[in-house]
């Protein structure tokens, strides 16, 4: 009794090795599959003074990876800072600080969208973050609130010195 459920239990043991077997091969033939496609649909990325065939860079080793959530901390803390307002005139310190958030928007920003390949990236988060800028003073002057004019004079050099750095070193990653 004991031997014949032995061999039974081998039986079995073999017909599910065997289903294994056909199901992993099945799943390697399709990514096999899924992989020709993709080489297919990509196309060739050549640089103009290198004429070399280069492999299409993974996306992990692209820069910005977590750009995009920065980028949306920092208008987090923008709108949170334009909602709890120092008492009075601002200070120079708090207006460069207030410049500095928009330098970073215009970097992580930069790093994001150019991550999504976006045509004109710098211009489109400089645009998006000047926007910011306007919005977040026209909500203030209605809260009747003096805007502070040395940030708002700061917001677009920096907006378009973090663009500048979010694209260099966007650029300036080997892939």
């Amino acid at each position: 009794m004991n031997r014949q459920f032995r061999r039974a239990q081998e039986k079995q043991d073999k017909k599910q090795d065997k289903e294994k077997a056909k199901r992993r091969e099945e799943r390697k033939s399709r990514l096999r599959q899924l992989r020709r496609s993709r080489a297919k649909s990509e196309p060739k990325r050549t640089t103009g003074d290198d004429q070399s065939e280069k492999k299409p860079a993974s996306r992990g080793r692209v820069p910005g990876r977590f750009a995009g959530v920065l980028a949306a901390v920092t208008v987090f803390f923008i709108a949170l800072q334009s909602v709890a307002p120092v008492e009075g005139q601002p200070g120079l310190a708090e207006s460069l600080i207030g410049a500095g958030f928009y330098l970073m928007l215009g970097y992580f920003a930069t790093l994001w969208f150019m991550r999504r390949e976006v045509a004109r990236a710098p211009l489109v988060s400089v645009i998006g973050g000047s926007l910011l800028a306007v919005s977040v003073t026209v909500v203030g002057i209605v809260q009747q609130r003096s805007p502070d004019l040395l940030s708002l004079a700061l917001v677009v050099p920096a907006l378009v010195v973090g663009a500048f750095l979010g694209r260099l070193v966007f650029n300036a990653t080997p892939r």
